[in-house]
């Protein structure tokens, strides 16, 4: 519980990356979307944009209807095509880094476009954004991608390492995360612990 007045958590990545993947996972999401949101989220959370928010934001929007940015990038990098025309997603900066992994090299960068936006990702998984607020948009949106070539710069960029999460935020996050834990009863102890 955070003390009175407080409304923000810091947090660590992997903790942003692990709540993210069990509150997914207790919103009835399979293992690998769970893990591709967890990794998205903790992605965007160290380029600086709200991460944690966008997830919260796509998991409280129930169920799927053809408009979640994880299910459809996972099948575009899995058939390794990008869509030639604009497609509409929620959250769509959820969508840059899983993308990036897959359509990004030492000498290509994927460029996402929506609402007046331009969203780059490169192979690092750095992502930044010419309107940071534009791109946190939570709504469903009409996105364009193209991978273009890229002269990569010299210069490393640094990474966060703990992240401002909103409170609220993180207990929405929360709330899906206790439809995946066991409730507590004499069989779901039994074989918990070393056993001699």
């Amino acid at each position: 519980m955070l003390p009175a007045g407080r409304q923000r958590v810091i947090v660590s990545l992997g903790e942003v990356e692990a709540m993210v993947r069990k509150a997914a996972r207790g919103a009835g999401w399979p293992w690998g979307h769970a893990e591709e949101l967890g990794a998205s989220a903790r992605a965007l959370c160290a380029a600086g944009f709200p991460g944690a928010a966008l997830a919260a934001a796509l998991l409280d929007a129930h169920g799927d209807d053809g408009t979640c940015p994880i299910r459809q990038s996972a099948h575009w990098c899995d058939t390794r095509q990008l869509p030639d025309a604009s497609v509409t997603v929620r959250c769509p900066l959820l969508s840059v880094p899983l993308l990036a992994t897959v359509f990004c090299s030492d000498n290509r960068v994927l460029q996402a476009r929506w609402d007046g936006a331009m969203i780059t990702a490169d192979a690092t998984g750095h992502t930044c954004a010419d309107d940071p607020h534009r791109a946190a948009t939570t709504g469903a949106r009409g996105i364009k991608f193209t991978a273009v070539h890229h002269t990569p710069a010299s210069q490393a960029v640094a990474r966060a390492v703990g992240v401002e999460v909103q409170d609220a935020n993180w207990h929405a996050l929360d709330r899906h995360a206790q439809h995946s834990y066991v409730p507590a009863s004499e069989q779901s102890r039994m074989g918990a612990g070393p056993t001699d």
